[in-house]
């Protein structure tokens, strides 16, 4: 739900947390796409828009993940919705208040992605092993 909101604003995510910088530089906006994959020339366009990127607004649909496993495709879908959810609300927030948004700034969220043990650097992109 509120990624569909968010993807209907036609902007990417700001870096506002810790869990946002998961997505620094790794999220796109994919302000083409109509909806549906009508043919298999959309999905390839969809996946060019994404590149090696972790995660994809779809314009006026909802959002989708990427990865190394299927388990770090799902902690990040759970993580990129939940920014999702957020984002919308700061931005209200902050137009009601009148404040500007608390940003993180280009070298702190470089230094989160450097030092975040999530996804592909830990237990999530390496998948189950059999015991």
């Amino acid at each position: 739900m509120y990624e569909r909101a968010m993807c209907a604003t036609g902007r990417t995510l700001d870096m506002l947390t810790q869990d946002f910088c998961v997505f620094y530089k790794d999220h796109v906006l994919d302000e083409e796409f109509a909806g549906l994959v009508l043919d298999a020339s959309e999905g390839q366009r969809i996946a060019a828009s994404l590149g090696s990127g972790k995660s994809a607004l779809l314009a006026n649909h909802g959002i989708m993940t990427a990865g190394p496993t299927i388990e770090a495709i799902v902690a990040w879908y759970a993580l990129f919705e939940k920014c999702c959810q957020i984002q919308p609300l700061a931005d209200a927030s902050s137009a009601g208040s009148g404040k500007p948004l608390a940003k993180i700034g280009e070298a702190e969220a470089r230094f989160q992605v450097a030092g975040r043990q999530f996804g592909e650097r830990s237990y999530l992109g390496k998948g189950f092993q059999a015991l």
